[in-house]
């Protein structure tokens, strides 16, 4: 790993950030700051950023339902800001949440990717993860389909 990249769990302090990170990389179709804010406060959540220096370069996020889902948990809002891809930052993040999810016991993990993005599809590939269904709309304002990914063995 680069000497200027760290990744951390994410604080408090750094949610407006990712909050204006993620409107500059989806603009209007960037989820809700509420929805930010609900997956901070999950007990059974877990928000990562990785630091390029001093700047935010990328954030992650996972949660599990102990009761809903015992074994498997779900892979949200990986990003990482256009000026910072092809540093291997997505890889490292997708390595820190899955490593976490094996510390909690966990053995699968889902997450929706759109179809046409093909870089965070090879990057799923890589680490083991199949498309097993589409669903046609999934981003509305944008008319956009999703993939489901999952792995069966994290």
């Amino acid at each position: 790993m680069s000497e200027k990249l760290r990744i951390i769990k994410m604080t408090e302090d750094e949610l407006d950030a990712v909050d204006v990170m993620e409107l500059e990389v989806y603009g209007d179709t960037a989820a809700p700051f509420e929805f930010l804010m609900d997956a901070f406060n999950d007990p059974n959540g877990y928000l990562y950023v990785a630091y390029w220096g001093d700047e935010i370069a990328g954030h992650c996020a996972m949660s599990h339902k102990t009761s809903a889902t015992p074994n498997y948990c779900n892979i949200g809002n990986l990003m990482v800001k256009k000026n910072f891809r092809r540093r291997g930052i997505g890889k490292l993040l997708m390595i820190k949440i899955l490593d976490k999810a094996k510390e909690l016991g966990l053995s699968r993990a889902t997450l929706k990717v759109a179809t046409e993005n093909f870089a965070a599809i090879d990057l799923y590939k890589s680490f083991g993860f199949q498309v097993e269904e589409l669903i046609k709309n999934f981003y509305a304002d944008e008319g956009g389909d999703a993939y489901i990914m999952w792995s069966y063995s994290i």
